[in-house]
C-alpha cells in the first residue's frame, strides 16, 4: 500500500493539504502518514548556569494527543476514506520528515505552504523549499490560497531533457487515476530554439508514451511567464517540474518576477526528483491483476 506523509501543523495550509492528500490516496489506494513535528522546549536556568530542557515525555505526550484527537476528527468528518497513520517527532522539521520518508518508503510528500523569507521559500516557504531540494520522492506543494478543486488537466514544464522520462513515468500514472490530461510544455525563450531542433528532442524524450502526453511549445521571455500564461489559457490544475541544481529549476523560481507570476497562480505544484526513487502509483490490487494475466 503506498504510503503518503502529509506534515501537520494545524495551520489552514496544513488542513488544505490534508484535504488534496486524502482525495490522491483514494485514487491511489493508499494510506496517509501524519506528522507532527515539535520543538522540545529548553529552559536556561542563568547566564552561566547550564541549559536544562525540560521533561520531554510530557511535551510529547501532549503532542501525540492532540494528533490523536485531530486524526479522529478527520476520520468522522472526511469524505474520502482512507486508512490514517500518525506520528510526532521531535526536532528539525525537515530533518525528521526526511528520516521519516526513508524509514516509512513514503511514495509522497504532500505539505502546506505559507510564503516566507528568500525568494524561493516565498513560493514554497522554508520547510517546503528544503523539502523539495532534498527529498527522495516527489513532493507535492499546496500554496495557501490553493484552490481544492478535481485534478484534471496536468502540465509539466519541460527542458526537454531524456533524463525527464523518469518524471513522464510517474505523471502518466497520476493521469490515469484521476482520468486527467497531461501536457508536457516547452518554453522557447525568445525564440532561440529552432522547431527543427525542439521537434527531434520532443520526439526523442516522448516516444515511449504515445498517446498519453500531448506537447506544446510557447515562445516567451521566461520560462516561468511561460508556463504561466499556458495555465492560465487552457485552465490546468496542477503544474510539475522537475527539480535540478541549474536550468528549468532556477528559471522557473530564482527571481522575483518568476515569484510572483507563479504565486498569482495558486496551484498545487508538483516537484520531482531528479535523482532518487522513482514513485510507483498502480494500485496494489492493479499490479496482481496484471501478475496474474502475466502468468
Amino acid at each position: 500500500m503506498k504510503t503518503l506523509l502529509v506534515p501537520i501543523d494545524y495551520s489552514e495550509e496544513s488542513l488544505k493539504a490534508l484535504e488534496i492528500a486524502l482525495n490522491i490516496a483514494s485514487r491511489l489506494g493508499g494510506q496517509l502518514l501524519l506528522c507532527h513535528v515539535y520543538q522540545p522546549p529548553v529552559l536556561l536556568s542563568g547566564e552561566h548556569e547550564p541549559v536544562f530542557a525540560l521533561p520531554e515525555y510530557e511535551t510529547k505526550k501532549n503532542a501525540l494527543r492532540q494528533l490523536r484527537t485531530f486524526v479522529n476528527i478527520v476520520n468522522t468528518n472526511a469524505q474520502n476514506k482512507v486508512p490514517l497513520k500518525f506520528t510526532v517527532k521531535a526536532g528539525d522539521v525537515v530533518e525528521q520528515l526526511l528520516q521519516l520518508i526513508q524509514a516509512s518508503d513514503v511514495s509522497m510528500v504532500i505539505i502546506g505552504t505559507r510564503g516566507r523569507a528568500s525568494i524561493v521559500a516565498k513560493v514554497f516557504g522554508t520547510t517546503s523549499e528544503e523539502l523539495v531540494q532534498h527529498a527522495p520522492c516527489p513532493v507535492l506543494i499546496v500554496p495557501g490560497r490553493a484552490e481544492i478543486s478535481f485534478i484534471s488537466k496536468i502540465v509539466y514544464a519541460s527542458a526537454l531533457k531524456p533524463d525527464e522520462a523518469v518524471a513522464l513515468r510517474v505523471l502518466t500514472q497520476m493521469k490515469k487515476h484521476f482520468q486527467a490530461s497531461l501536457a508536457l510544455l516547452y518554453v522557447d525563450r525568445n525564440g532561440k530554439q529552432g522547431q527543427v531542433n525542439i521537434g527531434v528532442r520532443k520526439n526523442h524524450l516522448l516516444h515511449e508514451f504515445s498517446d498519453d502526453v500531448a506537447f506544446a511549445s510557447i515562445k516567451s521571455r521566461s520560462v516561468a511567464e511561460g508556463v504561466a500564461q499556458y495555465v492560465k489559457d487552457n485552465k490546468c490544475d496542477l503544474v510539475a517540474f522537475t527539480v535540478s541544481e541549474h536550468g528549468l529549476w532556477q528559471d522557473l523560481f530564482h527571481s522575483p518576477i518568476s515569484r510572483q507570476l507563479l504565486l498569482k497562480l495558486n496551484l498545487p505544484m508538483l516537484a520531482l526528483p531528479k535523482h532518487g526513487k522513482a514513485m510507483d502509483l498502480e494500485r496494489s490490487e492493479e499490479k496482481q491483476t496484471l501478475k496474474h494475466r502475466l502468468t
